[in-house]
This record gives C-alpha cells, structure tokens and sequence, in this order.
C-alpha cells in the first residue's frame, strides 16, 4: 500500500480493514532501520481520552507514553525471565555440579537446530 510514511500506510490499512476485520493492532514483522517495530494501536474512545488527558499532564504525546509503557512492559518481561532462569539453574545446581552443568548446557546447546539469524 503505498504511503509517504510507514505510519501513513498502516493508518490506511486499518482504515481500507476496519471496516471488513476486528484489528486492534497493526505491526511490522520487522524493525526498520532504526531498529524499532512500527505498532499501530486502535483504543476505545474512553482509553483514547484518558491516555491524550496523562499525556498531556505529563508533556508527552500519546505515542510517547504508550512506547514508554510497551518498553517498561518488556524490560519487566525480561526480568522475570532472567528471574525464572536463576531459580531454575539453581534447582539443577542442587542435585548436580556446577561442572556437570556447564558440560549439560554445552552439549544441549551444540545440539540445537540451526536457525536463520533475524
């Protein structure tokens, strides 16, 4: 669909869609060259009024503050991942070695399927 901006072509999109599909998001499969992923959000009008009504108490725009929300949100992600990961580690640390783990981890690890690289 041509447009002058990626954000142009997703607000066709979703107006050419609206009318056919239930979409609530549109998204790039991939980053663009600044790295970052192009999401296009459809609130309802209550969350639309409450979400223009913060950002202007706090000086932002409304993309602004729902980016800021959607990087909290995977930087909270990532945490409880790593969190996960300790807590599991540290069950296997405590019926084996540290040695015998790294050797498990190693060969599990020289056993992956290969995947293409993003």
């Amino acid at each position: 669909m041509p447009a002058k901006t990626p954000h142009r072509a997703a607000r066709r999109l979703r107006n050419r869609l609206g009318e056919q599909l239930p979409i609530d998001v549109i998204t790039t499969p991939y980053p663009d060259a600044d790295h970052k992923v192009l999401l296009n959000v459809a609130f309802p009008s209550t969350v639309n009024a409450a979400l223009t009504a913060q950002a202007h108490r706090e000086h932002q725009s409304p993309e602004r503050l729902v980016e800021l929300a959607v990087h909290r949100a995977l930087a909270e992600l990532a945490d409880q991942e790593i969190d996960r990961f300790d807590r599991a580690v540290r069950r296997l640390l405590a019926r084996t070695t540290p040695a015998y783990l790294l050797s498990a981890v190693g060969h599990a690890l020289t056993r992956l399927p290969e995947r293409p690289t993003p």
